[in-house]
Order: structure tokens, then C-alpha cells, then sequence
């Protein structure tokens, strides 16, 4: 072979490198598209919670928890794809109930998207009207 005809790139070198960049293109964009179902996830994970901690505090303020077991759904703040309950149960301790809320997709009720917890006592009920005679 001359010189001349050995300036340029063979077919093959061609194909191969044009593989090479296939490869690494697509590789890269699997990474991307992880990256971005991570990032959708840990945003849906981080509203759900705002909204855990939300709705508990409404409860507490309102006066809603009681010993028994309540759920719901937050229509009332315009998000319909979510759903909540709140179980509580007893610590062991008298008068002491661990209070844990759930946030669920409202299709998938069994898993918990956010999940918080909380103590709270309830004094027990007096007999006596509270007078001294």
C-alpha cells in the first residue's frame, strides 16, 4: 500500500468507533434516567412526609386522637393520589399510646410511602368532680 491510500480511516475503525460512541451514549443516558426516577421518587418521598407531619398536627390540635385507630385521605388539601391512617398503640406505660402516621398511595394502602411516629399521654379520667369540702 502507498502512502497516499493509507490517510484516511478504515471502514472497520469507522464501525468500531461508531459502536464505542453507541455504547457510552447509551450507557450514559441509563444513568441519566436513574438519576431522574431517583430524584421523582425522593420528591414524592419528601411531599408525603410534609404531609404525614402535616395531618398528625392537625390531629393533635383538633383533638381527633383518641385510642382507636382513624384514617383518611387529603381531598381536603386537593391531592387525591394520597391516603392516610393513624394507628396507635399502647407503649406498655399507662396512659401512654405511640401514635404512628402512614401516608399511602391511595391505590396501595399496605405501603407506607411516609411513616411518623410520635408519643402522647392521656391523663387518666378522674372520678371526683374536684372539690374540697
Amino acid at each position: 500500500m502507498s502512502s497516499a491510500s493509507r490517510l484516511g480511516f478504515t471502514l472497520i475503525e469507522v464501525v468500531v468507533g461508531v459502536v464505542l460512541v453507541g455504547i457510552g451514549m447509551t450507557a450514559a443516558l441509563r444513568g441519566l434516567g436513574a438519576m431522574t426516577h431517583s430524584d421523582v421518587v425522593l420528591r414524592e418521598r419528601e411531599s408525603c412526609q410534609r404531609l404525614a407531619v402535616r395531618k398528625l398536627d392537625e390531629l393533635l390540635a383538633t383533638g381527633q386522637v383518641g385510642t382507636t385507630p382513624i384514617s383518611g385521605d387529603f381531598a381536603d388539601w386537593n391531592d387525591t393520589a394520597h391516603a392516610w391512617n393513624l394507628e396507635v398503640i399502647p407503649s406498655g406505660v399507662d396512659n401512654l399510646y405511640t401514635l404512628r402516621l402512614n401516608v399511602t398511595d391511595r391505590e396501595d394502602t399496605k405501603n407506607a410511602i411516609a411513616r411518623i411516629e410520635t408519643l402522647r399521654y392521656s391523663p387518666p379520667a378522674t372520678g371526683t368532680s374536684g372539690g374540697a369540702g
